[in-house]
């Protein structure tokens, strides 16, 4: 044997490194299962710009409810419900004043409005956006 080399020890009987590689084993399949099991599924519809959009294969089909509203599209319904009279292009007829029946998000910062005042019922899309809390619309367009 040269005296310059060292001896060979081996390192897998050592029992701290038997320690440490279980340890290390035991770190990966916690993460692993904290990941999978409390991370829910990654198959799954996920609603984007108010719409359903299938994220790898979900088991249950597209839902059939409407996406939930943003804190935006809340913010945008509350204005046209509160500013319909000023909103639209069309005057109340008899005495009447607007009421919003209905507001749907179209996607694409889209607004669809269907509105009344008990007499006639009239209809609108417009762009909209929230800058900084404020509402905007702007293309408001009647529809027949």
């Amino acid at each position: 044997m040269d005296s310059t080399s060292s001896p060979q020890v081996d390192l897998t009987s050592s029992p701290q490194v038997k320690r440490i590689f279980l340890v290390i084993i035991i770190f990966i399949i916690v993460v692993f299962g904290v990941r999978f099991i409390a991370g829910g599924s990654e198959d799954d519809w996920i609603c984007e710009d108010g719409k359903w959009i299938k994220h790898g294969v979900p088991v249950a089909p597209m839902p059939t409810k409407p996406c939930p509203l943003t804190s935006d599209q809340k913010r945008v319904e509350k204005y046209i419900r509160e500013n319909i009279g000023e909103i639209s292009s069309i005057d109340a007829v008899l005495g009447g004043t607007w009421h919003v029946s209905d507001v749907g998000f179209l996607g694409g910062g889209i607004v669809g409005v269907i509105y009344e005042d008990g007499h006639i019922e009239a209809r609108f899309l417009a762009e909209y956006e929230v800058f900084e809390g404020e509402v905007f619309l702007s293309n408001v367009q009647a529809l027949e």
